[in-house]
């Protein structure tokens, strides 16, 4: 007879398996040699306690298993809130034993289920003439994560659609342009603040000197697990519009340089110079009316 205590998980192709399975029973960390971990294909894994858990089976009886791992979201992950047409990327588990120790049937528990979102949006750039907006192209951007400061490597998806890039892409980039429609769309990725960078202007444009921030906010349901909202920048997606959208504009024209910097130092000294031509004026005229007095 097999005495059989396994843990089957069933994830989602959006997920990739990190191989970083860590197993505790009551307070003790198991090692590598008290269970085995295998893989079929890249969507189940299956953690195999059994030949622990039968020996000295009693000294284990009502301690608590803790079985931690964790998974990566691919350039498969479904975006945004699930529904007929997105799955969403759900991982199953479950137990499976043996109902006795000198039986064959097995028994499994009731699977146990998480979700893992990701999430979207555009950026549009634009400039106005008057009221009316226009696209623009040419304008190059990074995206930095909440820090500010660090940039984000992306792979590109499909035309003027990039994610995060994940281990083993070669292909990365930290830099992308708008195209003539003025739309690139960031997908993959997860809730919280990011950062567009603008680092480069098209000619005639000034470039922004801030970067802007760009906010995603999820609701989950904290019973069921289940995405109910989100939002970026407060916008929801809405009907016909999947993807929500945050406008950066560009003005025209050439900005005055920084407070502090040379062009005030040179403002303050054709300034100074002004004023002393102009005493200078004032003295020589002064003098030339008490002579002619």
């Amino acid at each position: 007879t097999n005495y059989v205590f396994k843990i089957v998980d069933t994830l989602s192709a959006g997920l990739d398996f990190n191989n970083d399975v860590t197993v505790k029973v009551g307070d003790a960390t198991l090692g590598t040699t008290d269970y085995s971990v295998t893989t079929s294909g890249k969507t189940t894994v299956t953690i195999d306690l059994s030949n622990y858990v039968k020996a000295d089976n009693a000294s284990k009886a009502g301690q608590k298993i803790l079985v931690t791992y964790s998974a990566t979201l691919n350039k498969d992950a479904f975006v945004g809130t699930p529904d007929q047409n997105n799955p969403g990327n759900l991982n199953s588990a479950k137990v499976q034993y043996s109902n006795g120790p000198s039986e064959d049937s097995i028994g499994e528990s009731t699977p146990s289920e998480t979700h893992s979102y990701t999430f979207n949006f555009n950026l549009k750039k634009i400039y106005k003439e008057g009221t009316t907006e226009h696209t623009l192209a040419g304008a190059k951007f990074q995206l930095l994560d909440s820090n500010k400061t660090s940039v984000i490597s992306l792979v590109k998806k499909s035309d003027n659609v990039y994610r995060p890039a994940t281990t083993g892409d070669t292909d990365k980039i930290t830099e992308v342009e708008t195209p003539a429609n003025g739309i690139i769309e960031f997908t993959g990725l997860k809730a919280g603040t990011y950062y567009l960078k603008e680092t480069f202007a098209p000619k005639g444009y000034n470039k922004l000197s801030d970067p802007v921030e760009v906010t995603i906010k999820a609701t989950i349901n904290k019973t069921t697990g289940a995405l109910e909202s989100w939002t970026v920048n407060g916008s929801a997606p809405t009907t016909g519009v999947t993807v929500p959208v945050v406008k950066i504009e560009n003005k025209k024209g050439a900005l005055l340089p920084d407070t502090g910097g040379m062009g005030t130092v040179l403002f303050t000294v054709f300034g100074v110079l002004i004023v002393a031509l102009g005493a200078g004026w004032y003295v020589k005229s002064n003098r030339k009316s008490r002579h002619a007095a």
